[in-house]
């Protein structure tokens, strides 16, 4: 997972998304209490991807996986999905819309998110769509960056007898 560094940009990210999954949540409320109502999973599809972008824009990729699954439950439901229970799928949409918000309040604060957590709900929304192809390794994202470790001193010191050493060894002259 790529480190979000800018604590700012993220503060306001978890912002936006806390608006986002709650306009989600209320499209969903209205979809489930009457099923015909396709404009409000329309409009609840619409937080949803918005949402998905800005975690994808910061560079949090589990969580962004995660979203993603739920914009598929939300098509499947819009597309009438024959298979599809209602009831299930908004629990599986409303435990990941919480999950979500608690992985944000954590990285938010310095804390890493937990596949632990991501996994759970990302495999109820998959079952919600009858999906058979999701893996833990879905949400894990190594991170290939690697902190260079500083010096505990400012500056360093050779003596000048190796120093010159140093120098008459990686000259041109001296690999003649």
């Amino acid at each position: 997972m790529t480190p979000v560094s800018d604590r700012a940009t993220l503060t306001w990210v978890k912002g936006e998304m806390t608006l986002a999954l709650a306009g989600a949540r209320t499209g969903l409320a209205e979809y489930v209490a009457a099923t015909d109502n396709v404009a409000s999973l329309q409009r609840a599809q619409r937080q949803l991807h918005q949402a998905t972008g800005a975690v994808k824009l910061i560079g949090l990729r589990s969580i962004s996986c995660v979203l993603e699954e739920a914009e598929q439950v939300l098509l499947a439901l819009r597309s009438a999905n024959v298979g599809i229970d209602v009831p299930t799928a908004s629990a599986a949409l409303q435990s990941a819309f919480d999950v979500i918000d608690q992985a944000l309040a954590k990285r938010a604060n310095g804390q890493q998110e937990e596949l632990a957590d991501l996994w759970p709900v990302y495999l109820a929304l998959g079952q919600a769509r009858h999906a058979a192809d999701l893996f833990e390794a879905d949400l894990f994202f190594p991170t290939a960056i690697a902190e260079v470790p500083t010096r505990s001193s400012g500056r360093v010191s050779m003596s000048a007898a190796l120093l010159s050493r140093f120098y008459k060894r990686n000259t041109p002259e001296s690999r003649r």
